[in-house]
């Protein structure tokens, strides 16, 4: 436990600790009339802490993949192949059992809203969108396309909508200025440090996890579990930001697990069903 606190754990870890989350709350939503209410409350506690670990994740990605264009692309397929998924195995549920399909089906997944995030990244992060027009162009295009991407979360029923995405922009402004800490000016420092000896990058760590924490905090009114939402601070303060194992099997386990858990997950609650 002490090298954990001491070394901190990789992104591969974070994504494991997300994914393991996810699937337990899917295990309670699909399992709920036939698990003890107690077990339920138990999976779908844990399971609320994996959306603020994945958004994070994704605000890592975006700082540092290498082609957000495929990026994106691999998000918006994967929400499309999720969702034709999930449409499918509730669409045969519902006719053999007429269970869940409206509940899993009125709503696009989370993985869109992720995608609409990551839009709305790029048109705070890139100040040229268009680079034959000036700044002010510039400025009107990526506020008005914004407020379009904004309002979509808002109109079409999604998972998270735009509370997803408002965590998302939070995160993504941290993660900017995590370490333009503004109230440790270089001669506050130099004053106080002719009487108290600190370590600057404590002091960075400090208040990058109070403002991650601030963030998760104003997420967690809109959770039905919402003390699950701010303990995710745990593994996001360990993260020492390094990706870990570079194995592709690992990296589209990971992804193929979102549509897959759905599959077996309603599968095997329809065969339960019927037996």
């Amino acid at each position: 436990m002490k090298n954990i606190f001491k070394s901190g754990i990789t992104g591969n870890t974070l994504k494991l600790i997300a994914l393991i989350t996810m699937v337990l709350d899917h295990i309670g939503y699909y399992f709920a009339s036939e698990l003890d209410y107690g077990v339920l409350l138990v999976l779908r506690w844990l399971g609320r802490m994996s959306m603020p670990i994945y958004t994070y994740l994704v605000v890592q990605g975006f700082f540092y993949t290498k082609d957000f264009k495929k990026y994106v692309g691999r998000m918006f397929v994967l929400a499309m192949i999720t969702q034709a998924s999930v449409s499918l195995v509730g669409y045969i549920g519902f006719r053999v059992t007429e269970m869940y399909y409206p509940q899993v089906c009125n709503s696009l997944n989370v993985l869109f809203t992720y995608t609409i995030a990551l839009l709305v990244l790029r048109l705070l992060h890139e100040r040229i969108i268009i680079k034959k027009w000036d700044y002010t162009k510039n400025m009107s295009v990526r506020i008005l396309l914004a407020i379009i991407l904004c309002s979509v979360t808002v109109v079409v029923p999604m998972d998270y909508s735009y509370i997803g995405l408002v965590l998302t922009v939070l995160f993504y402004f941290i993660e900017k200025y995590k370490t333009k800490y503004l109230v440790w000016t270089e001669g506050f420092r130099k004053g106080i440090g002719q009487y108290i000896k600190f370590d600057d990058s404590k002091v960075v760590k400090t208040i990058y996890i109070f403002a991650l924490l601030l963030a998760l905090v104003a997420l967690a009114p809109a959770e039905p579990y919402p003390i699950p939402v701010i303990l995710a601070i745990i593994p996001l303060a360990l993260y020492n930001g390094e990706r870990g194992n570079k194995s592709k099997i690992l990296k589209y386990g990971y992804y193929l697990t979102f549509p897959l858990q759905h599959v077996l997950l309603y599968s095997l609650a329809i065969i339960f069903v019927l037996t």
